[in-house]
């Protein structure tokens, strides 16, 4: 138990301040930037930046990284992003029986 809470502590007090300037300069240059970090088995730091442009590939890794451990919330956002950026999910086996067709 000691390890976790001392790499959650390293994690919060070195790890996080870091990533969140590497995500400022990201964000300054309006690239997406996602960083996830894993002290424990389940306990999870996310920082993120992601503007509006961001695609598809990158939302996917995204919506991942915010859905851990639902499964549901990931599927859920990747088909709103899907359906509102008229993105065709016909070839997908999944994804095309969520179609607005």
């Amino acid at each position: 138990m000691g390890e976790i809470k001392d790499n959650e502590k390293a994690y919060d007090e070195e790890i996080a301040p870091a990533l969140l300037e590497l995500g400022k300069r990201c964000e300054e240059l309006g690239m997406p930037f996602l960083a996830v970090a894993e002290w424990a088995p389940g306990q999870i730091g996310r920082t993120e930046a992601s503007p509006p442009e961001t695609g598809l590939a990158f939302r996917i890794i995204q919506y991942a990284a915010r859905a851990t451990p639902n499964f549901d919330s990931l599927a859920i956002n990747l088909i709103r992003y899907c359906r509102t950026n008229n993105i065709d999910t016909s070839a997908s086996m999944f994804l095309s029986r969520f179609s607005k067709d």
